[in-house]
């Protein structure tokens, strides 16, 4: 039985965002927009379980704390929400830390396509992502060459995307352009997901929030990062439905786009 509490509690949280949406609009600019992107159609989606207190990960870095207390129907939503889309981006931390498949555990036949970014290609030979049949790529930049071998032993794809530092732009047009992908899904982890919100490239953002605190100064959270300095460089995000499934609440948010 759901407790009769949640839904006051929800009605409570959905007007204290709102209200929060509301002043970040009337302080701060819209995120910086990726022309490149946008005019291509790309969608980029967040999809993240947190914390109350934001974190997405234990203090020692486990991030698969969150998924043991999700309800089987809150898994098959995750599941179902990497079947509609083209492709699934991670960093290279999450796959060294959490060792994750990335498939759709609902219809393997529907998972889309694997794309792990990482500068130093540090992939454990062993890791899922190598070592199954399903396609993934490797996003990295040129001087990280030479650590290659493993993943191109494994059959999977390296593509280079920058010198010294990663373009996302780039990487968005190689993955339409050669692998026809017109949505993804972001799962972090936080220090990802600072390049992409900082550089305007996410559109919408799903947040499930777990009923537990992880607390901690350096525990992972939604977005790492170097953080924005000031309130105009903030990214605006309105939010437009909130779900109460019991132990969990569901957030959906899309990007403010830049008058």
């Amino acid at each position: 039985m759901t407790n009769p509490h949640i839904g006051v509690i929800s009605r409570v949280i959905l007007k204290i965002l709102g209200g929060y949406t509301y002043l970040c609009r009337a302080l701060a600019a819209p995120p910086a927009k990726a022309s490149d992107r946008k005019e291509q159609g790309m969608k980029t989606t967040m999809y993240t379980q947190m914390s109350i207190d934001g974190k997405i990960a234990l203090v020692s870095k486990a991030s698969g704390g969150l998924f043991s207390i999700m309800r089987p129907e809150q898994l098959r939503y995750v599941h179902d929400c990497r079947g509609r889309v083209d492709a699934i981006m991670v960093g290279g931390r999450t796959v060294e830390l959490a060792n994750p498949t990335l498939t759709n555990h609902n219809d393997l036949s529907k998972s889309p396509l694997r794309v792990v970014v990482t500068a130093s290609l540090d992939i454990p030979e062993s890791a899922h992502l190598l070592t199954d049949g399903f396609p993934c790529v490797f996003a990295t930049i040129g001087k990280s060459r030479e650590n290659a071998g493993v993943i191109e032993r494994a059959g999977k794809t390296v593509l280079y995307c920058g010198e010294d530092a990663l373009d996302f732009a780039l990487l968005f047009q190689i993955l339409e352009e050669r692998y026809a992908v017109r949505s993804i899904m972001l799962e972090g982890g936080g220090s990802l997901n600072w390049s992409l919100v900082s550089q305007g490239f996410v559109d919408e953002l799903e947040i499930m929030i777990l009923p537990v605190i992880f607390g901690g100064r350096d525990t992972p959270s939604l977005v790492d990062g170097e953080g924005f300095s000031s309130m105009d460089l903030v990214p605006m995000f309105s939010l437009y439905a909130l779900e109460d499934q019991g132990n969990m609440l569901l957030l959906k948010y899309r990007a403010i786009p830049k008058q």
